[in-house]
């Protein structure tokens, strides 16, 4: 029961975009608190995890357009146009997602310039999962 609202709090911190902890530090308390194991922990929370970020970037995608002004339309256009070109930036957001790097503005970025979120998921996933199992690892390490 605790592992099912270790995700759901990891799933709905996701969603808001600013002004909430890091999820490895969410997950480092269920870990230390509750004696989660790591793996199911990690992995699901990186899930979770995944899925907040993802409904952020289909509102985004959804609202944000709307409410830009026409300036800031036209960067986003652009911005789209340079990263469709390049055959890298799932690899970016890949290399990205190892590090304990705040994402919000990165999957807002990805909705509004309407990135496969698909591909933008599955490489921030796999960064997190590996992530995430060594911080909330070196987190209980340094509690016990």
């Amino acid at each position: 029961m605790v592992l099912l609202i270790a995700y759901l709090v990891t799933f709905l911190s996701n969603i808001i975009p600013f002004f909430m902890p890091p999820t490895w530090v969410l997950l480092g308390y269920f870990r230390i608190h509750y004696h989660l194991p790591l793996w199911p922990l990690t992995v699901g929370g990186a899930l979770c995890s995944t899925a907040g970020r993802t409904v952020l970037a289909l509102a985004a995608r959804h609202f944000g357009i709307r409410v830009l002004p026409k300036k800031e339309r036209a960067n986003v256009a652009a911005l789209r146009t340079f990263l469709v070109r390049k055959r890298w930036t799932y690899a970016g957001i890949l290399f990205y997602a190892f590090g304990p790097i705040p994402s919000p503005h990165l999957f807002i970025a990805a909705g509004l310039v309407g990135l496969d979120l698909r591909l933008v998921a599955a490489a921030f996933y796999v960064g997190r999962v590996i992530s995430y199992t060594a911080l909330v690892a070196g987190a209980n390490a340094a509690a016990n």
